[in-house]
């Protein structure tokens, strides 16, 4: 009698929840996450050792790239939503350049099996996006400042489209390198 009530609510909870366009319900980034896509450091501040020959911009951005540290986000979403229905894109401002995020995956969240939310978890790394963001200037000299101590602002963009319907959430945020 008990296991048929518990499974009578969680029908009607699932109805309820699952119907219509997918809900984002909490956006979080951070320089470092666990393997379940929890964001684990939510600053946005890397340092990094800087190269002795940096003739070329794209001279210190590989280095940068090779260090490994990333951008990871996670976004919790209130239904499930296929994985090859969910897109995630980092722009710079004003949309001159994007990227697809490089790791992304969609993890379903239980409660003593109760199926409560599910997340959208994945990184890009800072060089890659550095070298995205900056795709014109690879071949030149590297900024006076080698992009030391600014913010680099950058656009996030969650996109789901399934049968359900369409669903497109932007965050703002900005990242900022040191060197050692």
């Amino acid at each position: 009698m008990k296991s048929a009530a518990i499974l009578t609510a969680a029908m009607i909870l699932f109805v309820a929840c699952g119907g219509g366009p997918a809900r984002v319900e909490s956006m979080l980034l951070g320089s470092d996450a666990d393997r379940l896509g929890n964001i684990t450091q939510t600053g946005l501040d890397y340092t990094f050792k800087k190269p002795a020959n940096n003739r070329k911009a794209s001279d210190l951005i590989n280095s940068i790239y090779f260090q490994g540290d990333c951008i990871h986000f996670s976004f919790t979403l209130n239904r499930p939503v296929p994985g090859d229905k969910v897109s995630v894109t980092f722009s710079a401002p004003g949309g001159r350049q994007s990227m697809p995020a490089e790791r992304l995956e969609v993890r379903r969240n239980t409660v003593l099996g109760i199926t409560t939310s599910f997340t959208v978890y994945g990184f890009s790394l800072v060089g890659s996006i550095l070298e995205r963001f900056h795709k014109n200037e690879l071949e030149g000299p590297p900024p006076a400042d080698g992009y030391c101590c600014r913010d680099i602002p950058f656009e996030i963009t969650l996109e789901i489209d399934d049968e359900q319907g369409r669903v497109r959430e932007t965050m703002k945020s900005a990242f900022r390198i040191r060197y050692e």
